[in-house]
């Protein structure tokens, strides 16, 4: 049967409405009192009621305009409380109402806990000016924000997001990637304001003081066989590693240290750079060298995740185009991996000079700014590949250089994961360990 009206609901938005009908008759009859004084007004050498009379149109114009904007507020406010009296009458189950409306956009745009809450409200969108959004009527008010709901919907079911993390999505960097899909990334790269996740506080203060590198630390719980202190520069890979895991990094390092895997590092013998290797994790450690690839592989299989290695060359077991190893990632390749369950840790270039601009941040093999530059190979995380409402993407990764989540355009972050040397668009690609049965 017919669901039972809510009255106190309908009410509130007729009594809006009929308190709107009192102030237009309101200001009309200031409107007539305007006019009776203006034609009234006595002429002083022809000076004096010109000038009232053009203050009185003044005053007019404006009252009109506002008189008009309440009309279509009143109207608005009436033809929604017809629209919600219908909807009730035709809810079978009893959900009815305003909130009958607003799960109604909750089952068509996403889940209510996630949506931005100027959407769920009705209210003005932070990019919106006050000025710009007291212009608008209600009827256009309310169009702008069906057209960001839809957009939101498309925002949503864009996203590839890296599934290793049991981590819930906030409605914070949910809102911060729904204004990069609206606008974009203007300079190409930043910071994640609202985080989902970074590695616990290190050990030790980073020793890099002038620049709070955060991957920059003595690691002093390896054992009495290291030398005090080691100080460490090259911890990217298994940072990245200890991020997957998440934040175990100091479990992640001890059990490099005990690893079977072919490391090699750089020594001087006699004046003259040799390159010595090994097949124990802990000598890298020893002697301040960065992981491979391979190493890596090593690492995460002895946790007992499948791993591959995935790039341009051709002893590299997965190519991104199967039949033609030649051709670069897209994003798409990158955001299938992450569909699937997959993560992956690419070989990227840093920025490494501690003058840049950019120092820290990934950036291009070959950048072409003019300032100061160090191409360094360095390891992260990639955690979600979305599309902007232009058809671009965008990249956010774990970067342990500073401990922190990143913005990049797929143009940026490509140009930075490309080139000989550092890239060759180069990555781990990993699946978690199947779950017992």
């Amino acid at each position: 049967m017919p669901t039972k009206i809510r009255i106190d609901d309908l009410e509130i938005l007729r009594s809006a409405a009929a308190e709107k009908d009192q102030i237009i008759a309101e200001l009309e009859e200031m409107v007539a009192a305007l006019q009776a004084i203006s034609a009234g007004a006595p002429s002083y050498d022809g000076q004096f009621a010109p000038r009232i009379k053009d203050l009185g149109a003044m005053e007019m114009a404006q009252i009109q305009g506002i008189i008009q904007r309440e009309r279509e507020s009143a109207s608005y406010l009436r033809m929604k409380a017809d629209a919600f009296e219908q909807a009730e009458q035709a809810n079978l189950e009893g959900l009815a109402g305003l909130h009958a409306a607003l799960w109604e956009s909750v089952d068509r745009f996403g889940d209510a806990s996630l949506m931005p809450l100027y959407l769920l409200r009705g209210s003005k969108p932070p990019h919106t000016s006050d000025l710009e959004w007291w212009r608008l009527t209600p009827y256009e008010r309310e169009t702008y924000l069906e057209s960001l709901r839809l957009e939101w919907a498309r925002f949503l079911a864009g996203r590839s997001v890296s599934q290793v993390h049991a981590v819930r999505p906030t409605r914070e960097l949910l809102e911060e990637e729904f204004q990069i899909y609206l606008f974009g990334l203007p300079k190409g790269f930043g910071p994640v304001e609202k985080p989902l996740s970074a590695l616990p506080e290190y050990p030790a203060a980073s020793f890099d003081a002038d620049h709070g590198v955060a991957q920059y630390f003595p690691v002093t719980f390896l054992g009495e066989n290291f030398p005090k202190p080691l100080n460490h520069y090259n911890l990217c890979g298994l940072l990245s590693i200890g991020h997957i895991m998440n934040g175990s990094y100091e479990n992640v390092i001890g059990t490099f240290r005990d690893l079977r895997t072919t490391v090699s590092w750089v020594e001087e013998v006699d004046g003259q750079e040799v390159v010595k290797t090994s097949a124990s994790g802990g000598d890298m450690l020893r002697h301040n060298a960065g992981a491979s690839l391979a190493n890596l592989e090593d690492l995460l299989k002895d946790y007992g995740w499948e791993a591959e290695t995935i790039g341009k060359y051709e002893s590299d077991p997965l190519w991104w185009h199967e039949n033609d190893r030649t051709l670069d990632a897209t994003a798409a390749h990158v955001a299938a991996y992450l569909d699937e369950g997959k993560t992956i840790i690419p070989l990227i270039n840093l920025e490494g000079h501690a003058a840049a601009v950019n120092h820290g941040f990934l950036e291009a093999n070959y950048p072409t700014d003019g300032g100061p530059h160090k191409r360094t190979n360095h390891f992260v995380e990639i955690l979600e590949v979305f599309p902007t409402r232009d058809g671009s993407q965008v990249v956010r990764v774990f970067n342990p250089f500073y401990n922190r989540e990143e913005f990049y355009t797929w143009d940026h972050f490509s140009r930075a994961w490309d080139g000989p040397g550092v890239g060759e668009f180069r990555a781990v690609v990993a699946s978690q360990p199947s779950p017992d049965p």
